[in-house]
């Protein structure tokens, strides 16, 4: 019965590491989505600076 704390020791790491993938899988996306929303700040940023450059040329 020696092999059973071994056993248990091995399921957690291999819990420990799925969740690390999860972790590091949802950092990804959440960067990702950052990412996407940052391009539309830019892009609002942009538009209103165009707005506000406009609106100085008048």
């Amino acid at each position: 019965m020696k092999s059973l704390p071994t056993l248990k020791k091995k399921k957690e790491e291999a819990l420990i590491g799925s969740h690390r993938l999860v972790k590091y899988k949802t950092a990804i996306e959440s960067g990702r989505e950052i990412q996407r929303n940052w391009s539309a700040i830019q892009k609002g940023k942009e538009k209103q600076r165009k707005c506000w450059a406009r609106k100085q040329g008048q």
